[in-house]
């Protein structure tokens, strides 16, 4: 990988493990607290372009971080994504944003976490559900008979 890609990625790497920590903490300050202190904590798990080796660690130091009593804001933005978030568990809010910033699966949410894969699978399944009951105007559907 040239220079350039390398910095392009570990920037791109970065942006989204900053994303995650704002949509788990729902505060920004909080939030990149949280990452400083991860990136501090993991200085030699590897570096941001090689991956999951970086990731994973970053990522369960801001889990449990999270996971403090008090460190999660319970106002987030009121856009229209950020208003439906607002209703969810915080372990719920970060297994989604780890499944849609990162695409992880449930094992590597579980392996993120700390919980176990039933439980990640639960709090997906349950989080999407929320997410699109919020989203979805109510009486919004076909009826196929008029």
């Amino acid at each position: 990988m040239s220079g350039l890609a390398e910095t392009r990625r570990v920037i791109e790497v970065l942006q989204r493990v900053i994303a995650h920590a704002r949509a788990v903490f729902g505060d920004v300050a909080l939030a990149d607290e949280a990452v400083r202190v991860a990136l501090s904590r993991n200085p030699r798990h590897g570096d941001p372009a090689a991956g999951d080796a970086f990731m994973i660690p970053v990522l369960r130091t801001i889990s449990q971080m999270a996971r403090m009593p008090g460190a999660c804001s319970r106002h987030l933005p009121l856009d229209a994504v950020g208003g439906a978030l607002v209703g969810l568990d915080a372990r719920d809010r970060e297994c989604l944003s780890l499944q849609g910033i990162f695409g992880f699966d449930a094992e590597r949410i579980s392996e993120v976490t700390g919980e176990a894969v039933d439980l990640t699978e639960e709090r997906l399944r349950r989080a999407v559900i929320s997410v699109g009951a919020c989203l979805v105007p109510r009486g919004f559907g076909l009826n196929l008979n008029s």
